[in-house]
């Protein structure tokens, strides 16, 4: 699981944005069995949502910030109501 994750959940701060939203970003996607990466913020309701598409390359990124938004996450059967994670 450490070495092959299918999901990674990143809770951001304030501090780290530049860095989780560049660096980060560019290495977690090149793990092949990753389908989902998503960066939480702390301070706002915002969920940035990258995920595999059916040919295998990334999608682009959802941004979910209405607290009636539902966060899919098909690799764990899932879907997560905004306001729950805030």
């Amino acid at each position: 699981i450490l070495l092959n994750p299918r999901v990674i959940v990143e809770v951001q701060s304030p501090s780290t944005a530049a860095i989780d939203l560049n660096v980060k970003t560019i290495r977690y996607l090149q793990i092949p069995a990753l389908h989902h990466y998503l960066i939480v913020a702390q301070d706002v309701p915002r969920i940035v949502h990258v995920s595999r598409v059916s040919d295998g390359e990334w999608g682009r990124p959802e941004v979910l910030d209405d607290l009636r938004d539902l966060v899919e996450v098909s690799e764990l059967g899932c879907e997560i109501p905004l306001a729950s994670v805030y």
